[in-house]
């Protein structure tokens, strides 16, 4: 199961008020949070591609409108 899939799967995965797409020195990295400290608690996963990573935060507002 990719990384992306097993983050999405965790059932106390909690219900982050921003989501935000970083670009990170292996990809598009997902953050939660507003800051360092906030994104250190709760990191996300890193995709090789920006569609990928907006594919990822698709597929999780979806999830929080069922």
């Amino acid at each position: 199961m990719p990384a992306a899939d097993a983050f999405t799967a965790t059932p106390s995965f909690a219900k982050p008020s921003l989501i935000a797409i970083r670009r990170e020195a292996d990809g598009y990295g997902i953050r939660f949070g507003l800051n360092e400290a906030e994104d250190a608690q709760m990191p996300g996963p890193v995709f090789p591609t920006l569609d990928e990573a907006m594919a990822w935060i698709e597929r999780v507002d979806r999830a929080r409108d069922q």
